[in-house]
C-alpha cells in the first residue's frame, strides 16, 4: 500500500516528467538524468547517487519507470510503517543483511570526498 496521496502522486508525476525529460523525453529517468536532479551535473560520481538510484530502479534494467519511481518514494514518505523503510538497503552496500564497519566507513569516506569535492568531475 502506497503511503503517498492523489495531491502528492499528481505532485510525483510532474516531478517524474520533468527529470524523465531532462537529457531524453523518453517517458524514464536514466542514471545521468537522476544525478542531473540531485546534483545539476550528470557526470559527477556519487556512491550514494548510484546506491539510490539502484534502489528506485527495482527491475534493474537501467532506467527508472514512474512506478518505480512512485513506490520507492511512497517507502520513504513519513507515513510509510517503518519496516518498509529503504535506508537499511541504501547503507547495506554488500548486501548481507547487515551494516558492518566497513560499509558505513565506505559511506562516510564518499560523503566526505562527494562534499569536498574530490573524486567529482
Amino acid at each position: 500500500m502506497l503511503a503517498v496521496n492523489v495531491t502528492e502522486v499528481k505532485a510525483l508525476h510532474e516531478l517524474f516528467r520533468k527529470l524523465s525529460s531532462s537529457l531524453v523525453d523518453d517517458g524514464f529517468i536514466s542514471k545521468e538524468e537522476f544525478q542531473l536532479g540531485l546534483f545539476r551535473n550528470n557526470k559527477k560520481q556519487s556512491l550514494f547517487a548510484d546506491r539510490t538510484f539502484n534502489l528506485f530502479d527495482s527491475k534493474k534494467d537501467g532506467l527508472i519507470e514512474f512506478g518505480e519511481f512512485v513506490r520507492c518514494l511512497s517507502i520513504l514518505h513519513p507515513d510509510a510503517p517503518h519496516e518498509e523503510k529503504l535506508y537499511f538497503q541504501l547503507y547495506d552496500i554488500w548486501q548481507t543483511g547487515y551494516i558492518e564497519c566497513g560499509e558505513v566507513k565506505e559511506m562516510i569516506l564518499a560523503f566526505v570526498r562527494e562534499s569536498i569535492g574530490i573524486g567529482s568531475d
